[in-house]
């Protein structure tokens, strides 16, 4: 055999057609098959979850409103007597608090809800709306947010609820006149403080059943610890913190 036929039979394949090379593609091609399919899983289970918990809500606020409607209706329907003002007040309230908490889930999951600069404004009609009935003076302390800065739905939900319920407890519980309401952004975190005048409570006492733990809770699902303090006849200080 020529020299240059023996040379040429002992150059190597090209590594593309090498066994290991297909190999490692089969593998790489079966990892990103699992990786695919591992992030769909993870994303249905994220949404399953956030159905759950919506309609969590739905079954214990308005479905226990409903129900008390039912019953005051009924009760009065036994009655010989036509509907006081009374029962017709309960029956108001009630219905107003089922329009409030479908109002709520509806902007929740309205994607168009997305960006902090449609959210702010939600948590500020909410405060309006529920302190300045009660002669509570509010004072708003917003600081320029950057555009497009977004939050999924879960994170929108779980913020709103927690500013929701320091709201309520204020309403019910801090006998308050002042209310500060501040968003501040720094690197890509947003800080956000809820401060009464009122009468402060015991931490300890946990004098509002399972509220605060429940702020709590959705502060970690937010990705961070929430911060309460508060001193007897000094007010109340909530702060939270989240990256965006």
């Amino acid at each position: 055999m020529p020299p240059e036929m023996l040379k040429l039979s002992s150059r190597p394949a090209p590594f593309w057609k090498t066994s290991w090379f297909f190999a490692l593609l089969s593998f790489s091609a079966i990892s990103l098959f699992y990786i695919y399919f591992k992030l769909k899983e993870n994303q249905r289970i994220r949404l399953e979850k956030i159905r759950m918990a919506i309609a969590r809500d739905l079954h214990d606020d308005i479905g226990s409103n409903l129900s008390n409607i039912k019953l005051i209706s009924e009760m009065a329907s036994l009655k010989n007597d036509p509907l006081d003002k009374s029962t017709y007040l309960k029956i108001s309230e009630k219905t107003s608090q089922v329009m409030e908490y479908m109002s709520d889930i509806v902007w929740s999951i309205n994607p168009k809800n997305d960006e902090m600069t449609n959210i702010i404004p939600w948590i500020q009609k909410y405060a309006i709306q529920t302190l300045e009935p009660l002669d509570i003076n509010l004072k708003f302390e917003l600081e320029d947010l950057p555009n497009h800065l977004e939050l999924d739905l879960e994170k929108r939900r779980n913020l709103f609820l927690i500013c929701k319920e320091a709201f309520n407890n204020i309403s019910k519980y801090a006998q308050a006149n002042n209310v500060l309401f501040k968003v501040q952004y720094n690197q890509k975190q947003i800080h956000i403080t809820i401060q009464d005048d009122g009468k402060g409570f015991d931490l300890q006492a946990n004098t509002f059943g399972n509220g605060l733990q429940n702020m709590k809770d959705r502060a970690k699902q937010l990705g961070r610890e929430l911060l309460i303090s508060s001193t007897k006849d000094h007010g109340t200080k909530i702060d939270l913190w989240f990256a965006v």
